[in-house]
């Protein structure tokens, strides 16, 4: 999966998470029952902690925007 974060904005990176991860279920490009990668897995791919990849998937079931 290609995710891009800019470790230099002021958008936290679960904030930046959670809308490419939702970007990409509108362009279809996740579908519906697609399997997520783990929190810990996501979090080694991309460097950034457990706790940033758990609140943007919370924020996704969840149907909410983080702030």
């Amino acid at each position: 999966m290609n995710i891009t974060l800019d470790r230099r904005s002021k958008t936290p990176l679960s904030q930046q998470l959670e809308i490419d991860l939702r970007l990409k279920m509108i362009r279809g490009e996740l579908q519906p029952g697609a399997v997520m990668p783990s929190e810990s897995s996501l979090s080694a791919d991309l460097g950034i902690s457990h706790a940033d990849v758990l609140k943007a998937y919370e924020a996704l079931m969840n149907g909410i925007i983080l702030p």
